[in-house]
């Protein structure tokens, strides 16, 4: 990789409009929005500036930067995908600083939108007040195993109305507990049921996947 090739403290890549940045650390690894938005939240929050001590969020975010924050005494607000959202709750609310995991980041103090550049620039800046790398800044956020699968749908409605749909859901919650979740949406651009999972345990979440999956593909979507 060129990072390494080169020996560069950091790397990053923008989207095709630069609204979105996705880093890479000096290792080469790659640093996502969730990593950076817990880096930058902590930083604002131990120099007083993180309004409300609040990072606003989607339910996308992984489970494990909402424990991360809580620990640090900073409470994670999470809104629909799309960070329209995001904007719409730092607005109503106050909030000064969130995100997505995409790398779409909002600094409210400076912009009312995601900004690749500007999102790069703060990074610098942490890194280079801190006199930090990168991985080290990021790498106390412990995240969890998270799989999405998307499944072809042949009518919209409301899982919870399906019994058996509603069944495997409860029970797979259950077996996940306060250490998982299960987010379950329609895409808002094509035919797709969209089953994301998360968890501590790896095989447990590839379980829950499967069984969730099967269960609306066989009652509401297209096998």
């Amino acid at each position: 990789m060129e990072i390494l090739k080169s020996g560069a403290d950091f790397g990053v890549a923008l989207d095709g409009d630069g609204d979105r940045a996705i880093f890479a650390d000096e290792n080469g690894a790659t640093v996502d929005g969730d990593q950076i938005m817990g880096m930058v939240s902590l930083d604002l929050f131990e120099r007083g500036l993180l309004k409300h001590d609040t990072l606003v969020a989607t339910v996308m975010t992984n489970l494990g930067l909402e424990l991360a924050m809580k620990q640090k005494g900073i409470r994670l607000v999470r809104t629909t995908v799309g960070d329209r959202y995001v904007v719409e709750a730092m607005l109503k609310e106050g909030y000064n600083f969130g995100g997505e995991q995409s790398g779409h980041l909002v600094f409210f103090d400076y912009s009312t939108t995601g900004d690749g550049i500007l999102s790069a620039l703060q990074v610098a800046s942490i890194m280079k007040r801190t006199s930090k790398s990168l991985s080290s800044l990021t790498g106390w956020i412990k995240k969890f195993p998270q799989i999405l699968h998307n499944i072809p749908i042949k009518a919209r409605v409301k899982f919870y109305e399906v019994p058996a749909v509603r069944k495997v859901i409860e029970d797979c919650e259950k077996r996940l507990g306060d250490s998982g979740r299960i987010l379950i949406r329609y895409s808002g651009t094509q035919s797709l049921c969209r089953v994301m999972v998360e968890g501590e345990d790896q095989e447990l979440v590839q379980n829950v996947v499967k069984e969730v999956s099967d269960a609306l593909a066989g009652n509401i979507c297209h096998e």
